[in-house]
């Protein structure tokens, strides 16, 4: 639901964009009664895609208004109003006044803050605050005065992104993050973002850690002062959860449910637990060696099976069913679901290990 409600906003930001062709260029711009900001653009152009969250951006905080409007004209299909304007290549901005007034020539930054500060000063117009997304609220901007709070409330670990205003990187990574910081919101994992822009108090983290170039992530554990930095090339949200359920071992989808493996052993704690599903004596001595939060679900499914003899199998796999469409029709909240699937998960490697120990004792 969360990563829905991001896209959504993504989604209304785009509607606000108003697209001009040959024929609605006059009415729509030049004629009209109000000042409209135009970009002209190739679908090809690689500046043109690097500014386009910004100008989608700047699209949505003026929809409020009916006396500017924020437009786009494709200037590789549309080839008449370039050639009036003299369009020399993409992407160009011009700021027309409406009433047939003249335009006016944008020469500032394309990122989101300039073009703002354009459009206020030639309208008198304020841009809408855009509500963050539950993404972005979830995610920790942090300085060098407050790079510790990454580590409340019960966190253990954290992945930091510096980043700079400026930098299109930067921006093409903000919604995937976004997403990212929604999968973990309910772990012992802090999703922190550092500022590097001037004059942002980010000076002393950047000498510390040694910050050349944005986006840069680093992964930090609590009391350990050595971070580890992400350099994968893949920064989607499949890539950025895959590293850190990697660093975690948390297990977790990218819609922010638990996958198959939450909850699952191999090595020795494996070969424990087989212990355990044999002999009920070991299972003490099995609930003991495993991560606290997963100890109370073994030691009521090891204790529940170890009690029901010829039953276990019909127990197994009805619980195993019951479990598996609770959490197919998401008939839970979240904490719950989750709780649910690591007991399937459970449930699965139980079931495994007495088919493993009945198929040797049927070969012997």
């Amino acid at each position: 639901m969360r990563i829905a409600t991001i896209f959504t906003l993504a989604t209304a930001a785009m509607a606000s964009l108003i697209d001009l062709t040959d024929k609605t260029f006059e009415k729509s711009v030049l004629n009209a009664d109000h000042a409209t900001l135009v970009k002209f653009y190739a679908p090809w152009c690689g500046h043109c895609k690097k500014m386009g969250p910004d100008y989608d951006q700047l699209a949505a905080a003026y929809d409020h208004s009916d006396a500017v409007e924020i437009a786009r004209y494709n200037g590789d299909e549309n080839r008449k109003f370039s050639k009036k304007y003299g369009i020399q290549g993409f992407p160009t901005l011009k700021w027309f006044p409406g009433n047939g007034a003249d335009p006016v020539d944008y020469e500032s930054g394309r990122d989101f803050d300039s073009l703002v500060q354009f459009v206020a000063s030639k309208s008198g117009v304020k841009a809408k605050t855009a509500p963050k997304s539950e993404g972005a609220k979830l995610i920790k901007s942090v300085d060098d005065q407050s790079f510790a709070d990454l580590f409340k409330d019960g966190k253990k670990h954290a992945l930091v992104a510096f980043t700079a205003k400026w930098c299109g990187y930067c921006k093409q990574l903000a919604p995937e993050y976004e997403k990212l910081a929604a999968v973990f919101a309910r772990d012992p994992v802090s999703i922190g973002q550092v500022d590097c822009t001037e004059p942002e108090p980010s000076h002393d983290l950047l000498e510390k850690y040694q910050i050349k170039s944005y986006p840069t992530l680093l992964w930090f554990e609590e009391g350990n002062p050595e971070p580890f930095q992400f350099e994968g090339g893949d920064r989607s949200v499949e890539g950025l959860v895959a590293f850190v359920n990697d660093k975690t071992g948390l297990n977790r989808n990218t819609d922010g449910s638990y996958n198959d493996k939450a909850g699952v052993f191999s090595g020795k704690l494996l070969e424990q637990l087989k212990e355990a599903v044999e002999n009920p004596k070991k299972v003490k001595e099995f609930v003991g060696a495993i991560p606290q939060a997963f100890g109370s679900v073994y030691e009521r499914v090891l204790t529940k099976v170890g009690s029901l003899g010829e039953e276990t199998e019909a127990y197994l796999d009805k619980e195993i069913t019951r479990l598996g469409n609770i959490i197919e029709k998401r008939g839970a909240k979240q904490d719950k679901l989750d709780e649910f699937k690591i007991r399937q998960n459970v449930l699965k490697s139980i079931k495994a290990l007495k088919n493993k120990v009945e198929n040797v004792r049927d070969e012997l």
